[in-house]
């Protein structure tokens, strides 16, 4: 277990917990590290967008009642993270497919959505 906290989450971690935890877990922790990655764009957009309109209306951004953003790029963003996210998923099917392969598993094995 120390050889895999000292390791970045790459595919060679996953294939080394895959071996030793399963199929499952390997799906699972790959599934959890493309999220990671993929949800960095978005996540850096928003904060740009949240910045921006701070700074130039010179007040907070949200109220401290938590009330939403009133800008015209609100829709954009909303947009932006639809496609984002379908577009994540679509890969994210392709790494499952290729991880699928690369274990030797067919299509009825267990994975991440069992």
């Amino acid at each position: 277990m120390r050889h895999w906290s000292q390791q970045s989450c790459s595919c060679g971690c996953t294939t080394s917990c895959r071996a030793y935890f399963g199929s499952s877990v390997g799906f699972h922790l790959s599934f959890l590290n493309a999220i990671a990655t993929w949800l960095l764009a978005p996540a850096a957009v928003s904060a740009y967008l949240l910045w921006a309109l701070h700074s130039s209306s010179g007040s907070p951004a949200v109220d401290a009642l938590g009330d939403s953003l009133s800008s015209p790029l609100t829709p954009l963003l909303v947009v932006f993270h639809l496609l984002w996210s379908a577009a994540g998923l679509r890969l994210w099917g392709r790494q499952e497919a290729t991880l699928r392969h690369a274990w030797h598993l067919d299509a009825s094995s267990s994975s991440s959505s069992s």
